[in-house]
């Protein structure tokens, strides 16, 4: 089910004034995400090892591969047979107002969500599995340690040496508390084609809570609660004129 409801109130009686609701949810349409995560034979494969560069030249050489890191594609790969389908809910609320005719302004706030999300996993390296402690030291701006712009240290966490190494078995599943929330407030003024032109303009705001999908506690490191914050600002301005 995908239920939508709208709702549309005239304040004043004279349809000048108008406040509009709307609310929905909205599922996905997935394309080829499950079907790459299900065959054995995805559209692209890798490997990702770590990397021991023994004779420090900064180039890979072979046999410098250390420890296998992740995955995609072969035998280790499958799908989670209790996935749900991502979603995205939505929250609308306006009042248009009709300042002069054929001229409008119109004002609102959006909520929206996008729940249920899923990646690949590797199921043996769970979460709760990377949990030895370690101080990761800033190199500053030029990435080596030991120089002056060295900066402060972060506390991470390596995987558990008992899964160090071991066989790689992906699982597409959705990821727990991975939900994002977006909240927009609008301002619109749109003069509507008359005289031979139409004119439309509007400012955004949105405020951003983006998850991150996090698959060890290393990926919460400098967000809140497992999620990107950041804050956007969108203006608008088209028009159209109909010559002679």
């Amino acid at each position: 089910w995908g239920p939508r409801l709208g709702v549309t109130y005239d304040l004043t009686g004279t349809g000048k004034t108008v406040v509009k609701f709307n609310v929905g949810q909205y599922w996905n349409n997935n394309s080829l995400d499950i079907a790459n995560s299900a065959t054995p034979n995805p559209a692209a494969w890798y490997q990702a090892y770590k990397w021991n560069d023994l004779n420090h030249d900064g180039l890979f050489e072979p046999g410098e591969q250390g420890a296998l890191v992740s995955s995609v594609g072969g035998a280790g790969t499958k799908v989670d047979p209790n996935l749900k389908n991502g979603f995205t809910r939505e929250v609308v609320s306006y009042v248009d107002h009709e300042l002069a005719p054929n001229f409008s302004l119109r004002t609102g706030f959006v909520w929206r969500e996008r729940g249920q999300p899923f990646k690949s996993v590797n199921v043996n390296r769970p979460y709760a599995a990377f949990n030895v402690p370690v101080t990761v030291q800033d190199p500053g701006s030029d990435g080596i340690l030991g120089t002056a712009d060295d900066g402060g240290t972060t506390q991470a966490y390596n995987l558990t040496p008992a899964l160090v190494g071991g066989p790689v078995q992906n699982v597409t599943e959705n990821i727990p508390n991975g939900n994002s929330d977006y909240y927009t407030w609008e301002i619109e003024a749109t003069k509507r084609s008359s005289g031979r032109w139409s004119l439309g303009a509007s400012l955004a705001k949105t405020w951003s809570y983006q998850s991150i999908l996090p698959v060890s506690p290393n990926d919460l490191i400098n967000r809140d609660n497992g999620r990107d914050q950041f804050t956007t600002w969108q203006a608008k301005l088209n028009g159209t004129f109909e010559l002679p």
